[in-house]
């Protein structure tokens, strides 16, 4: 099921899915995979391992890049709700896994579809509310006008989590 809801239009826009459906969304159109727990991320001959206190939630995803030109996925793209809480994906295990959906200068060629992992640390109070009915992937579409560092509140998309 697909639903967009608008609020005070020139606020911002959510187009939502449930999670065997994919959203359209500003160049690029996202689905959910996979979503799990995870304990560590093989790197070279050793291994990385979230802090004590956190766990990792591996969200695999599959993009397909529709703006027809080349863009990259940039971490600041995605965010993690769970309930009412927004978590930054975890740049560091993103990076780390050999399929992270924003790896490194990857560039997804128009039309192209690349399938993918992101990375977020949570309390591990709430890791088990991954795959509620509350929980969700919030993306935004390639380019705008938006800083690096800022998850972008005019438009976005969210493919809920839970079955």
């Amino acid at each position: 099921m697909v639903s967009t809801r608008s609020i005070a239009a020139d606020r911002w826009t959510a187009v939502a899915a449930d999670r065997n459906s994919s959203v359209a969304l500003k160049g690029l159109a996202l689905g959910v995979v996979d979503v799990q727990q995870i304990t560590t991320i093989k790197e070279g001959g050793g291994s990385l391992h979230p802090l004590p206190s956190d766990a990792w939630i591996q969200v695999t995803a599959q993009v397909k890049n529709t703006s027809g030109r080349p863009a990259r996925l940039r971490d600041e793209q995605f965010n993690l709700l769970l309930g009412t809480t927004r978590f930054h994906d975890a740049p560091e295990a993103t990076s780390s896994e050999h399929d992270g959906l924003t790896r490194g200068t990857k560039k997804l060629g128009g039309g192209k579809v690349r399938t993918g992992t992101i990375e977020f640390a949570v309390p591990v109070a709430d890791a088990a509310t991954a795959t509620a009915p509350s929980s969700a992937l919030l993306f935004a579409g390639f380019g705008g006008d938006w800083a690096f560092s800022t998850f972008p509140d005019d438009a976005f998309g969210l493919v809920r989590l839970g079955r």
